[in-house]
């Protein structure tokens, strides 16, 4: 059942069409069966150091993919932190869909998805519900649930995608056309790399149809914009959270709110988080200091910190900075190893029950 008063989606795109693959909807059964690991990869295990990608991503990885057919425009993946760089546990992108694109209705039986959708309308099919997500939803979509998306306006729409664990990024590298600054892709190009797809589609655990997988699952959580309903706490050194999705609604795998800090205010000595903390600046400036560095984040620049890495953040400008903040637990750093930072006890508050799929730290194994 979807949560109204709870939300984003990710990585939806991809899942090929069904006429591009020739497949028929899944109406009993999925035609990948369940998978729960990623087959081999060795390029997890490198960087684990902190990013800060400005706004528009220049030189980051970009793929389009075809998930919603080859007769509508493709969707555009932006890798802000890819697998290799987060040891494994989460890629997170920005996702661009045309009027008309989006992908169709299918289910993931390895990751978890969220979207926070920056501009533009997602209208998403969760199950049998439809619902609309406008700029400043937050959209969850768990292990085992089918849902699928459209952008039936005219303008485009863009999403800030998270998918844990990771690996969604190799599929892109698989079957997606690399961006070139050169627009889309022709037909052609999409269709040419379709050769594998039902067999790389099986092996991330993606399925098309509209069957939930076997067993129990965690529910949706869709939060419209303002998160009404969420709980809402003012934190450490003048900054106000709102949970998105804590711990306990994700099973333990990650927590997302969305902050602010009024001018003069924020976190000013250096802490650590035993998690991997994103942080994604939707307004005002955002001075961070990474390790020895010292940086100013505007709107729509991603910073990532891996655990154990130290960081601290202030507002020293005149007006307000709003910001999104994802703590991803880590299979690499045991959680009790160092103190909780200040964005990890924000986003974490309410979580009431700090749990892990057991079988997670297997499969990452295997990447």
């Amino acid at each position: 059942m979807v949560s109204v008063k709870k939300l984003p989606m990710v990585i939806a795109g991809a899942v090929l069409s069904i006429s591009s693959l020739g497949l028929e909807p899944a109406h009993a059964s999925h035609p990948f069966g369940v998978v729960t690991e990623y087959p081999p990869h060795s390029d997890t295990q490198g960087i684990q150091d902190y990013l800060v990608i400005p706004p528009g991503a220049p030189g980051r990885p970009a793929y389009y993919e075809a998930s919603g057919g080859l007769d509508v425009p493709p969707n555009l993946y932006t890798v802000l932190a890819s697998s290799e760089e987060t040891g494994g546990d989460f890629n997170l992108f920005t996702f661009l869909i045309e009027p008309t694109g989006g992908a169709v209705t299918h289910t993931h039986s390895i990751d978890a998805e969220t979207l926070f959708i920056l501009d533009g309308v997602f209208t998403l099919q969760l199950e049998d519900q439809t619902v609309e997500a406008p700029a400043g939803s937050f959209v969850y979509l768990p292990v085992g649930r089918p849902h699928g998306f459209r952008n039936y306006t005219n303008e485009s729409a863009l999403a800030l995608s998270l998918t844990t664990p990771g690996g969604l990024d190799l599929l892109f590298e698989a079957l997606g056309v690399p961006a070139t600054g050169d627009g889309p892709p022709s037909r052609e190009e999409l269709e040419s790399r379709l050769g594998r797809a039902e067999e790389v589609l099986a092996q991330y655990g993606l399925a098309v149809g509209t069957v939930p997988l076997p067993g129990e699952h965690l529910d949706f959580i869709v939060a419209p914009p303002g998160a009404p309903g969420r709980p809402t706490f003012e934190g450490l050194f003048g900054g106000s959270y709102t949970s998105l999705a804590t711990l306990e609604e994700t099973g333990g795998e990650f927590s997302y709110s969305i902050f602010s800090l009024p001018s003069q205010s924020g976190l000013p000595a250096l802490t650590q988080s035993s998690y991997r903390e994103s942080i994604y600046i939707l307004d005002g400036e955002l001075t961070l200091q990474l390790g020895n560095q010292t940086t100013v984040a505007t709107p729509g620049t991603y910073v990532y910190i891996p655990p154990d890495k130290p960081y601290a953040f202030t507002n020293v400008g005149t007006t307000s900075v709003r910001a999104l903040s994802i703590s991803v637990t880590s299979v690499s750093v045991p959680e009790s190893s160092s103190q909780w930072g200040l964005l990890g006890v924000g986003a974490c508050i309410g979580a009431g029950l700090v749990r892990k799929r057991k079988h997670k730290k297997q499969r990452l194994a295997n990447l």
